[in-house]
């Protein structure tokens, strides 16, 4: 029983720091959308590329 507790502890500690990889990489997709529509605001409409 000692084991199985050790092994949902584990996966517990895991899952926090998948956790907070995942909230940074909303984070920072968060600040590229952002960047994207400032972007977008800024050139012309006419451009070609």
């Amino acid at each position: 029983m000692l084991l199985n507790a050790y092994a949902f502890g584990m996966l517990g500690d895991i899952a926090i720091v998948a956790s907070y990889v995942t909230f940074a990489g909303g984070i920072l997709f968060l600040i590229l959308a952002l960047l994207g529509f400032a972007h977008l605001r800024r050139v012309d409409t006419d451009s070609v590329i």
